[in-house]
């Protein structure tokens, strides 16, 4: 092999004409895209994000690092046991990707820390594990016209969407009734399977790039919904 690889070669089996434009991959190394939650969702979003040039990253996560984390949330090892999630996050990121710029917010998403958490984002993906959470991320993104993708895991199965301000349905708009947790289970009561959450992790950061690269979501006004059980997948129209 002679010569020198171009940094470009990096994302050239991606920019072809049945995948990204030159323009579309452009599209995705100017964004920022905010990732609120580096677990289990958060870890194939992130991965795939940042392998695909997404030019900054910010990973939001006020945890730390637990053993009951490990079989799922790759970003992070049995070294990383007790650390920040972000910062063990951070360190996996910046191994896969020196390009893609990694900030790093170690809080949860209230609106106290709002501005610090989700301003200056192109897009929002709301990994988050908690009705709350989803309810605050998504109501803020529809408030300041950000699109917003989302999903969620409980047991065997989970769903994804996105929201952007053209079309489209937040997490609240769909799931109306607050306090209706009956798909909303948290990993601790509902269990969660590493290869189911990296199913839904990998439509939620493909939906990013879509948004990220042309503005529109695939999932924007429907739902994507997938069963291990099966196995089997749908999208539904809201």
């Amino acid at each position: 092999m002679s010569g020198e690889a171009s940094p470009q070669d990096r994302y050239v089996r991606q920019r072809t004409p049945l995948t990204f434009s030159d323009s579309d991959q452009a599209g995705i190394e100017r964004a920022t895209v905010t990732v609120v939650g580096a677990g289990g969702l958060g870890s194939p979003v992130l991965t795939y994000l940042a392998l695909a040039g997404v030019g900054t990253l910010r990973v939001v996560d006020g945890d730390v690092v637990e053993m009951s984390n490990l079989n799922r949330q790759f970003l992070h090892g049995d070294g990383d046991l007790g650390s920040p999630k972000v910062e063990s996050a951070r360190c996996s990121l910046q191994a896969l990707n020196g390009r893609t710029v990694i900030e790093t917010v170690a809080s949860r998403v209230d609106a106290c820390t709002a501005s610090e958490c989700l301003v200056g984002s192109t897009l929002v993906v709301d990994c988050t594990d908690n009705e709350a959470s989803r309810r605050f991320v998504g109501d803020w993104c529809r408030e300041h016209g950000v699109p917003c993708v989302w999903g969620a895991v409980c047991g065997r199965s989970g769903y994804a969407s996105s929201w952007t301000p053209e079309a489209g349905r937040t997490f609240a708009s769909t799931f109306a009734p607050a306090g209706d947790t009956g798909l909303l289970l948290s990993p601790a009561h509902a269990g969660i399977i590493g290869a189911v959450a990296g199913v839904l992790g990998c439509i939620m950061a493909m939906e990013a790039l879509e948004i990220a690269a042309t503005g529109r979501g695939r999932l924007s006004g429907q739902l994507f919904t997938y069963d291990a059980s099966i196995p089997s997948s749908s999208v539904l129209r809201l």
